[in-house]
């Protein structure tokens, strides 16, 4: 609930295979560990200079838009290599990145597009991180990209990511695992790339933001990265002395009688070795299996919305990961959240609300209910921005200057309001 005075207050393509060539001969290029203070190339002679930003305890942050470095881009000439692996170890930010931000980007900028270019995103407004390159289309780049999604890394925590690119496809790993790898265009080729610009923290859309978050270390190899060194420097980076990951999923909401299946298919081992599942269920629930990677189960019947907590943990043969848990939400009312108010005048407020989920049955009326009272409710005086999920806004009137009102979404289904 929202509050508000004077006037308002308101309550791939993913091929299944991986790189399994073991490489000895790869060398790396250019180096950048921040470890001086400054973006130095420690292995090559492309020092990067930087615009914004901040570094401490050997680590470069971009913490506001604008912030980014720039790398001489005709010394790397990245379009001369027979294959590129860009290696980036990064602390990602949380909840910062909003637009189409880019980690790294190699190419060059044609009416303020990202042209000829090629480029890793971990946050982008589409909700995914990327891989790509395009060449050949000046006019609408994107449309011309080849390229590899993954999941959004917004999460604040360390990751390892590289990107492959080579005479013939254009590869993604996170964290050690092979996220895809897909077929090259015909037009998008690594000698076909621009050496007019490189940047780290930006890309080559001239009005896209900065990416924010920390970079530990960004490295350029002029090969593909064998897979072996790929999960070694994964294991070094993020600590995890070769323990399995457990990802026991994404918090749902289900209905009461709903058959819910849980997926722990992104759980890995960074040594790519095998491994087991085990579910720990609630009391009461009992799973098709607590053995594997898909169990499933049908969502009890209950009297209010309830939470469910599940718990994971795989093993590698010889070490537990650490645990890792979802929440099942089994709703018979709506989930909903409110707005915050806005265009405060003397005796109006915009507000309004979000519908996560319609409950056990479709949603009849939404909108929002206001009072001097700090719990408004449908009795008070509200709004109806009539039936169905999703976002909704309301304009507030015959508010009274100089009063804190108290305001609170709310969403009706055959079940009863939620608020």
């Amino acid at each position: 609930m929202n509050t508000l005075s004077a006037g308002f207050a308101s309550t791939a393509q993913v091929l299944d295979h991986e790189r399994t060539k073991v490489q000895t001969d790869y060398q790396l290029r250019h180096q950048y560990t921040f470890e001086d203070g400054t973006a130095k190339d420690l292995v090559g002679n492309a020092d990067g200079i930087l615009n914004g930003g901040s570094i401490e305890n050997g680590i470069y942050t971009a913490q506001t838009n604008g912030d980014y470095i720039e790398l001489p881009a005709q010394s790397i000439a990245i379009n001369t290599f027979e294959a590129v692996t860009l290696e980036a170890c990064v602390t990602v930010s949380q909840g910062l990145n909003q637009g189409f931000t880019m980690l790294s980007y190699f190419g060059n900028s044609t009416n303020n597009a990202g042209s000829n270019g090629y480029f890793i995103s971990l946050a982008r407004g589409d909700d995914h991180s990327r891989t790509a390159i395009t060449c050949g289309n000046e006019v609408e780049p994107y449309n011309a990209e080849t390229g590899i999604n993954g999941p959004e890394l917004e999460d604040g925590q360390k990751h390892h990511i590289v990107s492959i690119l080579d005479k013939e496809s254009i590869s993604l790993y996170i964290d050690g695992q092979l996220v895809g790898s897909t077929p090259l265009a015909a037009h998008n080729l690594i000698d076909s790339l621009s050496n007019n610009l490189a940047f780290l923290c930006k890309g080559g859309y001239v009005n896209d933001p900065s990416w924010l978050g920390s970079l530990h270390e960004f490295n350029i190899y002029d090969t593909a990265l064998p897979i072996n060194s790929i999960r070694n420097k994964s294991v070094a980076f993020l600590g995890l002395d070769g323990q399995p990951v457990a990802k026991a999923g994404q918090n749902v909401f289900v209905k009461p009688g709903e058959l819910v299946t849980l997926n722990a298919s992104a759980s890995y081992d960074p040594m790519g070795k095998t491994i087991t599942y085990k579910w720990t269920a609630p009391e009461g629930i009992v799973l098709s299996s607590d053995e594997t990677a898909n169990p499933s189960f049908v969502a009890p019947e209950f009297t209010n919305n309830t939470e469910l907590l599940f718990s994971l943990v795989v093993n590698n043969g010889s070490e537990n990961s650490e645990p890792d848990e979802i929440i099942v939400k089994v709703c018979l009312l709506p989930e909903l959240s409110t707005y915050s108010v806005s265009n405060i005048t003397k005796n109006t407020a915009i507000t309004g609300g979000a519908i996560a989920f319609e409950g056990k049955s479709a949603v009849t009326a939404k909108g929002v209910c206001w009072s001097t009272d700090p719990q408004p409710d449908i009795l008070d005086d509200h709004d109806n921005q009539g039936a169905g999920a999703g976002n909704f806004s309301s304009l507030i009137s015959g508010l009274k200057a100089e009063t804190t009102y108290y305001v609170r979404a709310y969403a009706s289904n055959q079940e009863g309001t939620a608020y």
